[in-house]
């Protein structure tokens, strides 16, 4: 991966998790989420990209950055799960056809501890941001040939 692609899946994944985060909000608000984020830090297109095998992103961030994006980032999964188990996992076990005529309802003592939750990701979710925000101006300081 050379360094403008490098940038670009930053900022895709960037998107992706603010994306994530917009998803639990509208799950807290009553709105239909599909496709909800995989519990694994791992199993994320993020946690996908940032262990995969042939990276260098360690090489590329430096071991700091890229360790605090580690912790970072499974901090985020660690809270999106509390807010999955509320949220998504209901509906997870419903068969096709109710999840077709109804939305389980979920109790409202479970939204409020939801908006508490919630308010951790957002913190966890800007934290990120900001971590990975530092990795890109590292990424966009090197030269080219570090990429090849």
């Amino acid at each position: 991966m050379n360094k403008t692609q490098t940038i670009e899946k930053m900022n895709m994944i960037k998107k992706n998790h603010i994306a994530q985060t917009d998803k639990v909000f509208d799950a807290i608000h009553g709105r239909k989420v599909h496709k909800p984020t995989a519990l694994s830090h791992k199993e994320c297109e993020f946690g996908e990209w940032l262990y995969s095998k042939n990276n260098r992103l360690r090489d590329l961030f430096g071991s700091m950055f890229f360790e605090k994006l580690e912790l970072i980032h499974e901090q985020w999964h660690k809270e999106y799960a509390k807010l999955f188990k509320i949220l998504f996992e209901k509906q997870q076990s419903q068969s096709f056809l109710s999840k077709m005529i109804s939305s389980p309802k979920i109790d409202p003592l479970e939204i409020d501890k939801a908006k508490l939750y919630y308010s951790n990701l957002k913190e966890t979710t800007s934290e990120l941001l900001k971590t990975f925000e530092l990795c890109e101006k590292r990424i966009l300081a090197l030269n080219e040939e570090r990429f090849i």
